[in-house]
């Protein structure tokens, strides 16, 4: 197929797909009401982040691709400024044979930066997230129901910056419905 035949399909189904819509929306709406710049977390004040990153599947014989966007709530520790808790959004798309399929979920994760004292530097994070999907198969999949767990862990760069770090950062993602349905293939 050309790619102009391939984008047509794949808008028509995330267009067609009232499940990728709605997840999009939901999520789309709750971060924007609470992704001011600074917020209150647990009376503290905290950070506000984006991600934006691109991946594809492990699994042997499912050629997937992924694009994901992950809001963040950061609060550095007041007396360990190496240490960050995170609460992070994602809302994912997978592409797979002219087909799409969106997660959406939150995740609490960790990060740790390894100079102490610092939070800039190289990092490594992890955290188990919850998900729901659009659809219950990927390929020929079966993914079970409407629920996902993915635990992930990664490790990067923070580059100090005027307005806050830049980071350059890879994450392994691992999605699964962790048994609690009888599908999960």
């Amino acid at each position: 197929l050309s790619g102009d035949c391939t984008s047509t399909r794949i808008r028509e189904d995330l267009l067609n797909n009232h499940g990728t819509l709605i997840i999009i929306a939901i999520l789309f709406a709750a971060f924007c009401v609470a992704g001011s710049p600074l917020r209150s977390f647990a009376g503290e004040r905290c950070t506000y982040e984006i991600a934006v990153g691109a991946g594809s599947s492990l699994h042997g014989g499912l050629a997937s691709r992924q694009i994901l966007i992950a809001p963040a709530l950061v609060k550095p520790m007041q007396n360990t400024p190496s240490l960050q808790l995170r609460l992070e959004g994602n809302i994912e798309i997978i592409h797979y044979d002219g087909s799409i399929t969106a997660l959406a979920g939150a995740a609490p994760m960790v990060r740790v930066f390894l100079s102490p004292g610092l939070d800039r530097g190289i990092f490594i994070e992890g955290g188990v997230g919850i998900n729901v999907k659009s659809r219950r198969t990927v390929g020929s999949r079966a993914l079970g129901g409407p629920l996902i767990f993915s635990p992930s862990a990664g490790v990067g760069y923070a580059f100090p910056g005027r307005r806050g770090p830049a980071i350059l950062s890879i994450r392994y993602r691992h999605i699964s419905n962790a048994g609690i349905y009888s599908e999960n293939s």
